[in-house]
């Protein structure tokens, strides 16, 4: 049936030449850029050159070459996708605001591997091209019965195309800028723009696949981030052996699904260490979205080969040790409202609001970039095995080093 088109002839299509067309993906150009972002991820917190040069490289080089060639350039300057689908719940859209943003995130990276290969210049070129000249973000409020208000200030999921969308499924497009791409975030200019766009969007927990938790948790908002992460466990956790379940199939007494839905478990972890630890972007964030009802410990991995321990009470973190696997330079965003102070032993390495270098005592590894002030995140050279507990100005001895 061709995915919901019986007519469908691909050699009179006005799309494509397909023999067999899905109206979910068919057009739907965002998963290859999605699996880029998750190799640099793996990338960065493994610290492995090799896979990164050997296998990333030529995953992310053919994805960005694939990707641009369906991008058109317009009288407007700009490089245009049409049709496309956002995601598969925006179907014949133009400028679908994933894959839009999943380039504007994997353009850069090709580009700065490239150069420090030294490998194809001519698709570095091109690329770099490409990304001056992307169309801006569209806003504006598109709701499920595919009216639009211009006027509500949130990202929309796409740009108004040629034809009226249609509506699929249970997705938000407009959210990949948070989750997975990383453009919208905490630390991010556009913080009240992105919130806005969570607070209105079209789906909430529709499915195992949700991913409201971690945009929730990305966005800094502490208590909504926990009670959804919650909320989703109570819907979809319900295989009484602890499997996750969706709502996409009812096959099973109680509408339980034919099989258990391994996304929802894993997305269900993730949202639990985005609520715990963030560190992308460079900056390790330690508890940054955890209720005020929330007490525990934690040790979690972060970017950069960094394993951070933290001791939490009422949302509020007691003492925090950070211990490098790769010697790198590591920043940290202060946890607390005032003075944050990092020691290994008896010897101060860095303290929130200046220049810090590691002291020359325990500096042994070759000289780095200098680090800089950067207000409330604490920069400091890392040396490699080294741990380094963090804690609160006037915090008592006895809390100095993690149990």
């Amino acid at each position: 049936m061709n995915g919901g088109f019986p007519n469908w002839n691909p050699e009179t299509a006005p799309h494509g030449r397909f023999h067999h067309y899905n109206r979910f993906v068919g057009f739907l150009f965002t998963a290859g850029l999605e699996v880029c972002q998750h190799y640099l991820t793996y990338a960065r917190y493994s610290g492995d050159d090799d896979f990164l040069h050997e296998q990333a490289y030529p995953m992310i080089r053919d994805v960005c070459r694939f990707t641009t060639s369906l991008l058109s350039r317009e009288e407007d300057g700009r490089y245009h996708l049409e049709p496309a689908n956002a995601l598969e719940t925006w179907r014949m859209t133009r400028d679908p605001a994933d894959t839009i943003d999943g380039l504007r995130t994997i353009l850069p990276e090709f580009i700065r591997l490239s150069e420090r290969h030294a490998n194809d210049a001519e698709l570095r070129a091109h690329c770099q091209h490409v990304l001056a000249h992307l169309p801006e973000p569209a806003l504006g409020w598109w709701q499920e019965d595919t009216s639009f208000e211009a006027d509500v200030q949130v990202y929309a999921p796409a740009s108004r195309g040629r034809q009226p969308p249609e509506l699929s499924n249970t997705e938000n497009p407009q959210l990949y800028r948070v989750y997975p791409f990383g453009l919208s975030g905490i630390d991010s200019s556009d913080l009240d723009l992105a919130r806005r766009t969570f607070d209105k969007r079209n789906f909430s927990l529709y499915a195992g696949w949700s991913m409201d938790a971690i945009w929730a948790a990305r966005l800094g908002l502490k208590e909504e981030a926990c009670s959804l992460l919650a909320q989703h466990a109570a819907k979809f956790n319900r295989f009484r052996y602890g499997g996750w379940d969706s709502n996409d199939n009812r096959v099973f007494p109680g509408d339980l699904a034919v099989a258990p839905f391994l996304d929802a478990g894993g997305l269900s972890a993730f949202a639990l260490q985005e609520i715990l630890l963030q560190s992308h972007g460079g900056i390790i964030r330690i508890t940054p979205a955890v209720s005020s009802t929330w007490s525990g410990t934690f040790r979690l991995r972060a970017e950069g080969g960094f394993i951070v321990t933290a001791d939490f009470a009422a949302g509020e973190v007691r003492v925090a040790e950070v211990e490098s696997q790769l010697g790198k330079r590591c920043v940290v965003a202060n946890p607390w409202p005032d003075e944050a102070v990092i020691r290994c032993g008896s010897v101060e390495v860095a303290r929130s609001g200046e220049e810090n270098e590691l002291p020359s005592s325990l500096n042994r590894a070759p000289p780095t970039s200098s680090s800089a002030q950067l207000g409330p995140r604490i920069p400091f050279r890392h040396q490699l095995g080294m741990m380094f507990p963090m804690k609160r100005r006037g915090c008592p001895a006895e809390m100095d080093r993690m149990r």
